[in-house]
């Protein structure tokens, strides 16, 4: 079953669209993405689909921020 939070289609071949945004924007404009997607999941929390997606899509954009990579996780 795909993973929800960081679905398949997000990736275009070996590249990954969080990884070309982190490199357009380099790393501070980066954190402030990453700061807005996760106050983004926070606020419609259980308003669009379930609830806890959205908080697992808040701590995943989170730890982008802090530079604890969630993919890091799958391996």
């Amino acid at each position: 079953m795909p993973d929800p939070t960081n679905p398949p289609h997000y990736t275009d071949g070996k590249i990954e669209c969080i990884d070309v945004i982190r490199q357009v924007l380099g790393e501070s404009c980066f954190e402030a993405y990453c700061h807005g997607n996760a106050l983004k999941y926070l606020f419609r929390c259980g308003k669009k689909h379930s609830g806890m997606n959205d908080v697992r899509k808040a701590i995943w954009f989170l730890r982008m921020m802090t530079g604890d990579d969630p993919r890091s996780d799958d391996d």
